[in-house]
């Protein structure tokens, strides 16, 4: 293992608002300042199932929300409304809201949010809403929509969750300029320092292509096979090979020249390496816990 070590270390890795009652929204209303597509009071829009307009939860008050009251969902209860997306992208979905159950951060239910498109496509997602005392904005994540007429279906899960109001607004996009060619070791190689600073050249403006290949010796001990392939469809090779040292372990491995082939991906072929592991037990297995 100190020997495979040795021979890695020499190897350049670098590794949302304006919709009112569920009604469709003009385009119009969003501007490029990040304007909500879509906003809302939660109890003026679709609900279903157990979800229902509430001031108390069983006498409990929850004071600070808007409008006439908040949505109370136990379970099942589900929030839709249906928005007209002026083009095809990723918009973030975000509720006022409290999970009243538990005492601490610690203690979390799950909802569901999924978008039924204009083009018909249908996506579906969990997410974890953690106990908060007072009402707190929580973002839903990202979700994409096609241009034209998109319904959003949130809530239900296991929820037992009080929502007061929803935005819904083009997500904005990353801070390109925050990224940095630093590299966190400060006694990075040139190359490392080198491929780093390709990386940041490239951030934001192009997507680098990359293929892993099969660990223990490739398709019919032939390594190779993914990437003949792509070169005789494509007449180009991947810029990243991804490499897998599963096989270097002291129980059932053995060396099938992963460290060769991504010294020479690297210096012979000019390409880019990234290194997985997948981790085994200690060598006396018996013995393990």
């Amino acid at each position: 293992m100190q020997k495979f070590w040795k021979r890695i270390s020499s190897i350049g890795v670098a590794a949302a608002l304006c919709v009112g009652m569920a009604q469709s929204i003009p385009s119009s209303v969003l501007a490029a300042d990040g304007t909500p597509l879509f906003t809302s009071e939660c109890e003026d829009l679709t609900l279903e199932h157990d979800a229902q307009v509430a001031t108390d939860v069983y006498g409990t008050q929850y004071p600070g929300y808007t409008g006439d009251g908040f949505v109370w969902v136990t379970s099942a209860g589900t929030m839709s409304f249906t928005v007209d997306a002026p083009e095809t992208g990723m918009y973030r979905l975000m509720t006022r809201c409290i999970m009243y159950l538990g005492s601490t951060s610690n203690d979390i239910r799950e909802a569901q949010v999924t978008v039924t498109r204009s083009d018909e496509s249908k996506s579906t997602k969990t997410v974890k809403i953690a106990h908060t005392d007072d009402w707190n904005d929580f973002n839903w994540g990202d979700l994409k929509l096609t241009k034209g007429e998109n319904t959003i279906t949130f809530g239900g899960g296991w929820g037992y969750c009080l929502y007061d109001n929803m935005t819904l607004a083009k997500t904005p996009k990353p801070e390109y300029s925050n990224a940095t060619d630093t590299p966190v070791d400060p006694n990075a190689t040139k190359e490392a320092r080198a491929l780093m600073s390709y990386l940041k050249s490239v951030y934001g403006s192009h997507i680098i292509s990359g293929q892993q290949e099969i660990y223990g010796g490739g398709h019919d001990n032939n390594s190779e096979l993914e990437f003949d392939y792509i070169k005789e469809k494509t007449g180009k090779l991947p810029a990243i090979r991804g490499f897998d040292f599963m096989n270097y372990n002291p129980l059932y491995g053995w060396d099938d020249g992963t460290s060769e082939r991504a010294i020479a991906w690297a210096k012979d072929r000019n390409g880019i390496v990234t290194a997985s592991w997948h981790i085994n037990v200690p060598i006396d297995f018996d013995n393990y816990t």
